[in-house]
């Protein structure tokens, strides 16, 4: 059987650590997620994604915006 082992830095890089961060102090600043809007996916991965989904924040496409 194939072993894994995980780097001691397994994780997120900082940009994104920062980007979800940023997220949850807006979260804490409102008493309704859905006031919170994100142009485009925070980050590229599907779990959290969905997971701030799930506690209401809206996502918007980009490319839907009209300039």
């Amino acid at each position: 059987m194939a072993e894994i082992t995980l780097a001691k830095s397994s994780g997120f890089c900082f940009g994104v650590k920062r980007a979800v961060t940023l997220l949850e102090d807006e979260l804490g600043k409102t008493e309704n997620a859905r006031n919170v809007i994100s142009i485009g996916e925070i980050i590229h991965n599907r779990t959290f994604t969905d997971s701030i989904k799930r506690r209401g924040v809206r996502i918007i496409d980009p490319e839907t915006i009209e300039t």
